[in-house]
Parts: structure tokens; C-alpha cells; sequence
């Protein structure tokens, strides 16, 4: 459902999302969660302004759901970026072991 204040709702979560492929893939969720809910509300009879309303407020402070899925992010990456480390340093250490065991 395209709507300016769904639309400016997202746009000021996924300002706070640095990196451009997790804000693609937070925008197109919060987009389709969003639409969801509307949806379920106009079906228990509220109206279209009703319904986005009542969402948006469930939904919460766009700047605050935007930090958290950028710690989310950050988290994410640390952890990647640990086990990566953690491989080549195992790898480094195997291989240092087979040379020095021929």
C-alpha cells in the first residue's frame, strides 16, 4: 500500500541502516509486515487512515526501530567478522602443522 506517511515512516528507519543490502532487504520486510497489518485491520473494519494509524503507532519510533537494526547489523558483522578470523587463524595454525610434520 503506497502511502506518505507508511513511506516516510520506513525512510527514517532505514536512514539509520548503513549498509545498502540489509536497508533493501529491512525496507522491502517493514513494507510487506506493514501492508500485512493494515490489511488485518481494514478486515476487522477499520478504515484505510484508521488502519495505517493504528499500525504505524504499533510499529513504534521510526529512529528507534532504525538503531536497532542497525546494532542488529553491527552484531551481525562482528560475529561474521570473529569467525572469519578465528577460520584463518585455525587454517594458518593446520597448515603450519602439516609443514612442520613432513
Amino acid at each position: 500500500m503506497q502511502n506518505q506517511r507508511i513511506d516516510d515512516w520506513i525512510f527514517k528507519v532505514s536512514s539509520h541502516i548503513l549498509k545498502p543490502s540489509y536497508k533493501k532487504a529491512v525496507i522491502k520486510e517493514l513494507r510487506e509486515h506493514i501492508d500485512d497489518r493494515i490489511r488485518e485491520f481494514k478486515n476487522e473494519g477499520l478504515s484505510t487512515e484508521q488502519a495505517i494509524e493504528k499500525t504505524l503507532n504499533i510499529m513504534g519510533n521510526a529512529d528507534e526501530v532504525g538503531k536497532e537494526f542497525q546494532k542488529f547489523n553491527n552484531i551481525v558483522y562482528l560475529k561474521s567478522v570473529f569467525l572469519n578470523s578465528l577460520m584463518f587463524i585455525l587454517g594458518f595454525v593446520l597448515l603450519v602443522y602439516i609443514i612442520s610434520h613432513i
